[in-house]
């Protein structure tokens, strides 16, 4: 996702997140907890079947969760099924995460409504330089 062109669409954050803004492309922000939350673009209607991979790149300076959750057309609730929490590299660098959400029982056949990322579990230095769905049949 070009954050450039598309700020706004990810500018909802919400939780322990603050200072949001694009620099050099990036979607930067600080985190001043252990629950910061981007909040995606609200009405996606991505389907599932079509994905099998989110691809996020990103640097976080502390921390060593996060997680990914989404929404889908017949569950709008945010809950636990629907998680998929990955471990991170917190050392100010970039890094590629490849989630296999094809792999999560809630994904598959579901329409995916909204995305909430939550880059990091501590209090950080936190961008998001990439974030894309790749793959599916």
């Amino acid at each position: 996702m070009d954050f450039a062109a598309n700020a706004s669409l990810w500018f909802r954050s919400g939780g322990d997140l603050r200072h949001c803004r694009i620099e050099d492309g990036l979607l930067v922000a600080e985190s001043v907890g252990p629950e910061p939350v981007f909040v995606g673009p609200p009405v996606m209607d991505l389907d599932g079947s079509a994905v099998d991979v989110v691809h996020i790149r990103m640097r976080a300076s502390a921390g060593r969760q996060a997680r990914l959750e989404y929404t889908t057309e017949d569950d709008r609730e945010w809950s636990e099924d629907k998680r998929l929490p990955f471990e991170i590299v917190a050392d100010g660098a970039l890094h590629d995460y490849a989630l296999p959400v094809g792999d999560a029982q809630a994904w598959r056949g579901s329409v995916i409504r909204q995305f909430r990322l939550i880059p990091t579990d501590a209090p950080a230095q936190i961008a998001v330089d990439l974030f894309e769905t790749q793959g599916g049949d």
